[in-house]
């Protein structure tokens, strides 16, 4: 049983370096968004490209890797990266947060 209690410590532990500030820092939105999305310059710290949410044929979703939030004008779809996991992969925020914390982890 140690062995358990000492792996859900560990989690935990994981799980509230992720949440803060400093995790999220660790991790770029715009890297995780464009591992889905082909997304290009739209000018000075924003990026755009097709909306995953909906078909469409000009991009109309905006990424600001230094908001760390993404926005859709075309079907109203926004958030930060937690909800972004959350939506495409139909995951809950506690399953969200420990990907995004293995990959703070791998960088």
């Amino acid at each position: 049983m140690p062995v358990l209690e000492d792996a859900r410590l560990t989690l935990q532990q994981t799980l509230v370096v992720a949440a803060s500030t400093s995790g999220r820092l660790r991790i770029n939105i715009a890297d995780i968004i464009g591992e889905r999305v082909a997304l290009k310059s739209a000018g000075v710290g924003s990026l755009k490209g097709l909306c995953p949410f909906h078909d469409e044929r000009s991009p109309s979703f905006n990424v600001r890797p230094q908001a760390g939030f993404y926005h859709c004008f075309g079907c109203g779809e926004s958030g930060d990266v937690y909800s972004f996991l959350r939506a495409m992969d139909h995951v809950s925020f506690q399953e969200a947060v420990e990907r995004l914390a293995l990959l703070a982890q791998e960088a």
